[in-house]
């Protein structure tokens, strides 16, 4: 499992990198460089990630909930 950590890389031979799930809220850019078998490296791909906190909304019935009193 990646940890990322500022500006170290992080180094795979693999197409696939699991990442830590602990990332803090915020934006984080990533910069994406690939290495041949010849050692030719390719340009920096970056992109940015906006890390967002869970929501966790209400539970039940969504909407208002209209009571009808019983008449006995």
């Amino acid at each position: 499992m990646a940890r990322f950590e500022l500006n170290k890389p992080v180094t795979s031979d693999r197409p696939n990198i699991t990442v830590d799930a602990g990332l803090p809220p915020g934006q984080y850019r990533f910069r994406l460089e690939v290495e041949d078998q010849s050692g030719n490296r390719s340009r920096s791909d970056e992109v940015v990630v906006t890390v967002l906190r869970p929501v966790i909304g209400p539970v039940g019935p969504f909407g208002p909930v209209i009571v009808t009193p019983i008449n006995r």
